[in-house]
């Protein structure tokens, strides 16, 4: 399986939510750009997966998020690893020798 990878600015931050083996959303590192400290990766693809499911009630949407799995390219910060604690995913680290596709 190939995932792609979000390079802007030289940053390899990137977060993935795949449902089996579907990717359903995507998110990198935007602090830079938008001078918001907590716009990791993991953030922004929580929050692309909630507006996709725009709609569906907060039940709906976390029996969805709870049958998905986050992906990183690095270990979290304190802020996503408590949020990932709080929404109760499955997280794995991708490894860099993973073949990325290049999709900005």
């Amino acid at each position: 399986m190939e995932f792609p990878l979000l390079r802007v600015n030289d940053s390899l931050l990137s977060c993935l939510i795949v449902e089996e083996v579907h990717l359903t959303a995507t998110g990198r590192n935007s602090t830079n750009e938008t001078g918001n400290a907590t716009r990791h990766g993991e953030m922004e693809a929580l929050d692309v997966f909630i507006e996709e499911r725009t709609g569906f009630s907060s039940a709906e949407v976390a029996e969805k998020f709870s049958a998905c799995s986050l992906y990183v390219t690095c270990e979290s910060c304190i802020m996503c690893a408590a949020a990932k604690s709080i929404i109760g995913t499955s997280v794995g680290h991708i490894e860099i020798k993973l073949k990325f596709r290049q999709i900005c």
